[in-house]
Order: structure tokens, then C-alpha cells, then sequence
């Protein structure tokens, strides 16, 4: 079975919106851990995957993929605020300070 990234977000919503019983395994994980504001991904190469949602009064929603290539100027920046992310890891992005 192939890692999906929008299933996390999915289980999430799935889970705030009661149609799941009992959280397990990485749902349950995940849903004790701080807000997200996505998902990250690291290539092979090192570019980062950035898939981001926010949301706003009256049901605004925004969708936004941004990638990041080493030794672009921000990644750095991006890289530090993931910590642990390797290549082949996914993870939850924090919100950005």
C-alpha cells in the first residue's frame, strides 16, 4: 500500500468531525500533536513539498503547494522549521511564527 499525503489531512477531518469512533494508530498520534497548516515533504533530492491550507471568516479557503530546491534563498528557513524532516519523510507543518 502506497503512502497517500492527503490521507492525513483527510483522518483529520474525519476525526474533528466526530464520524470516527476512537483515533488509532498515526490519526490518534497525530491529533495530540499542535496545529497544523499542512503537510511537508522531502524528495529525494532534498526539495521540500509544501502543501498548505488556511482558512478564513465566511468559509474563505486557500489551497497552496509551494517547493522549495536546495540553495534557493528561503530554504534554509523552511528546512529549520521542520526539524527532522528527512528525504522520503512527510510531516505536519507547524504554523509559521
Amino acid at each position: 500500500m502506497a503512502f497517500r499525503p492527503f490521507a492525513i489531512p483527510l483522518a483529520l477531518f474525519v476525526l474533528a468531525s466526530g464520524a470516527a469512533a476512537e483515533p488509532t494508530g498515526l490519526v490518534a498520534e497525530l491529533a495530540g500533536q499542535t496545529p497544523s497548516i499542512g503537510i511537508a515533504t522531502m524528495l529525494p533530492d532534498g526539495t521540500i513539498v509544501l502543501d498548505l491550507r488556511a482558512e478564513g471568516p465566511g468559509g474563505m479557503i486557500g489551497d497552496a503547494r509551494l517547493t522549495y530546491r536546495p540553495g534557493e534563498p528561503h530554504y534554509p528557513a523552511v528546512r529549520d522549521h521542520l526539524p527532522g524532516l528527512r528525504p522520503g519523510m512527510t510531516v505536519m507543518v507547524p504554523p509559521f511564527d
